[in-house]
């Protein structure tokens, strides 16, 4: 980072998880991104839900074509999860980043699940390489 990070409401530091929740477990997806599929500029205020941390195997059933490797995935009933704008994001169970937003399906949030590069999978790394 080139210059200090300002911690305000919205910027706030978090500890990065060592190990995954099991699948099942209810995690928190936050972002600026768009709200659904038609909306074509992102909102004013971040907007957050929760979803449910699904198996790899559960997931494949969505992705059979896409690895997984080093990845997480949620999914919600409700139409909510992860759209355009939300890269980058945070994945949060409690007060860990267990994973940061990366692709899901076209249709944001219709029924496949979102999926997140895994903190933990990757911590060694981020170590090695963030300096802070």
């Amino acid at each position: 980072v080139s210059s200090p990070i300002i911690f305000d409401e919205f910027t706030q530091p978090i500890r990065l998880a060592t190990s995954l929740p099991p699948a099942g477990t209810l995690v928190k997806v936050a972002g600026w991104g768009r709200l659904h599929v038609e909306m074509h500029t992102s909102p004013e205020n971040q907007y957050a839900t929760m979803m449910t941390k699904i198996s790899p195997a559960e997931c494949r059933e969505f992705y059979s074509d896409r690895a997984l490797n080093g990845e997480v995935c949620v999914g919600s009933y409700d139409g909510t999860g992860s759209c355009r704008g939300d890269s980058g994001g945070p994945l949060i169970y409690h007060d860990l980043l267990i994973g940061i937003s990366s692709w899901g399906p076209k249709q944001c949030g219709y029924g496949q699940p979102d999926v997140f590069t895994s903190v933990p999978e990757y911590l060694d790394w981020i170590q090695r390489t963030v300096q802070y």
